[in-house]
């Protein structure tokens, strides 16, 4: 549902997830934001977290899971 409204409807592409992976590196390489994947035991990713912030006091924590993975963003 998180990307229903960004998307417009249209299925997320890999042109999407390439964009997607540029940000994260992007993030990590001026040290300004950081992405971790959440695997499931197969390793295959069923979601993430960031910290949007280095400053651990204004720090912000956004997260997406599967829908078929409830919990695991818990147990993150």
């Amino acid at each position: 549902m998180l990307f229903r409204k960004r998307f417009e409807g249209r299925p997320y592409t890999k042109e999407d997830a390439e964009k997607f992976v540029e940000w994260i590196k992007e993030g990590w390489e001026k040290q300004t934001y950081f992405v971790f994947f959440i695997r499931n035991d197969n390793s295959e990713i069923v979601g993430s977290m960031d910290i949007k912030n280095t400053n651990f006091e204004g720090g912000e924590i956004g997260y997406w899971a599967d829908e078929n993975y409830r919990g695991f963003v818990t147990n993150a």
